[in-house]
């Protein structure tokens, strides 16, 4: 539908806005999984390449894009597909409530361009923006199809969306059971059966084939944490709170008052065909996880189709509900898009400028965890600083960088090879993304 231009002005406003905050929080240095996913993309060289990775990290299309700006790029050009793809989310996003009015398409897209949870996940190089831009694009076409079952339904345009998302980050398959239910129940009165197979068959296959490239390399899994209700609760207590940005009750709580305005959002709409996919993707789709068990369920980052899925669902609410709600939400919104700007995931680049400022001419760092040293070999990179890694426990390297997740404590004066290292520099993430650290210096 056409719409006002007072509307247009909102959208444009708020595109531009998504691309600004965006790239105000990639300006820091790259924290773990975007290290080395960096590192991985240097590594694999070429693009069939990156399909041999065979590593949970190895988010396809991010890899190319990585490969593509070249190494060592600068923050803002390896974040480029993710920045690009999280403010492309905001006219979409409107374009898919927009079939509720005027204001549910403004409201879409602010919500969009400044939640929390978007923006940080479309401001780092990692594949989640990419694929929520594609679940968006398959979420739309399916909808147009729905409310005119008698169009050609456009079955190519999905199975790419459909593909590419697959392609982007393998959590695009999670979205596939709840558009499925979603057509199946759209379509309950007129053949759903054939309806689901004509309209998303192709795509199906699509997704499928895109998930067996990326698979056909092997899968090893970075970090794996077995499935307990405790580290669930947890991850969705903290993805509602980054997505709603509202930070007053404790995460339980939200959780749990997240779920039940999901549900009546759910039941004041059953007579829409998309109240299905609120329900399927907002509240069947964690419940699922939890029933079977998956491990890594306490990674807010793996429920993000959720949230996408329930900032829709707002928007195309009630007007008496939408409204006031999402000014509470873009109120907070605000306020934790300037603390991620602010902290720029404890930006790890600091830890370098520091080792530079003690030894310009060059150092030695060593690392507590393997894992870490893709942090620093970045960061040195993109400094054009001489660095080098000491991996046998001596001769002590000049520097130690110790990285640390939650509340797990720091070592106050860790000896490596009987000398002291003396904190010299750290700092500490307060959003979703990035790990705690400390650089120590060796005592002369």
């Amino acid at each position: 539908m056409p719409f006002p231009r007072s509307t247009l002005i909102a959208i444009v406003a708020a595109t531009a806005g998504a691309l600004a905050v965006r790239m105000a929080a990639a300006r820091g240095g790259l924290w773990l999984d975007e290290a080395w996913s960096a590192v991985f993309a240097r590594d694999a060289a070429t693009a069939i390449s990156a399909l041999r990775i065979g590593h949970d990290n190895n988010h396809v299309l991010n890899t190319w894009w990585l490969q593509l700006v070249g190494w060592p790029a600068s923050p803002i050009a390896m974040r480029g597909l993710s920045i690009l793809s999280g403010t492309a989310a905001v006219p979409l996003a409107a374009l898919i409530a927009g079939r509720k009015g005027p204001l549910a398409a403004a409201l879409a897209a602010w919500l969009f361009a400044l939640s929390p949870a978007l923006v940080t996940y479309g401001s780092e190089a990692r594949g989640y923006a990419p694929m929520l831009l594609a679940l968006l694009a398959a979420i739309l076409m399916i909808g147009q199809s729905l409310d005119a079952p008698d169009k050609p339904p456009p079955v190519v345009g999905i199975a790419i969306a459909l593909a590419l998302g697959t392609l982007a980050q393998l959590t695009m398959l999670f979205a596939l059971p709840a558009l499925i239910g979603w057509v199946l129940w759209a379509g309950r009165s007129r053949q759903p059966l054939r309806t689901t197979a004509r309209l998303l068959g192709p795509g199906l296959i699509a997704a499928s084939l895109s998930a067996t490239a990326v698979l056909a390399g092997g899968m090893t899994i970075g970090s794996y944490q077995p499935f307990t209700i405790a580290a669930w609760a947890d991850g969705l207590g903290e993805l509602a709170r980054y997505t709603l940005a509202i930070g007053w009750p404790p995460k339980g709580w939200l959780l749990a008052l997240t779920a039940a305005g999901s549900f009546a959002l759910v039941v004041a709409r059953a007579e829409d065909h998309r109240a299905a996919l609120t329900a399927l993707a907002v509240l069947a789709f964690p419940v699922a996880v939890a029933a079977l068990g998956i491990g890594n369920s306490g990674l807010p980052r793996y429920y993000l189709i959720a949230a996408a899925v329930l900032l829709l669902a707002i928007a195309e609410a009630p007007r008496t509900v939408a409204l006031p709600l999402s000014i509470v939400i873009l109120g907070g919104s605000v306020i934790g898009d300037l603390d991620l700007v602010r902290n720029l995931r404890a930006d790890p680049r600091e830890a370098v400028t520091a080792m530079a400022n003690a030894r310009p001419q060059g150092a030695t760092y060593a690392v507590e965890a393997s894992r870490d040293a893709a942090v620093i070999e970045v960061a040195a990179a993109q400094a054009r600083y001489p660095i080098r890694l000491v991996e046998a426990p001596c001769p002590a390297a000049d520097f130690l960088f110790v990285a640390r997740d939650g509340d797990a404590p720091f070592p106050d004066s860790p000896a490596r090879c009987g000398i002291v290292y003396a904190p010299f520099a750290g700092a500490r993430t307060t959003g979703l993304s990035g790990n705690h650290w400390q650089l120590y210096l060796r005592a002369r």
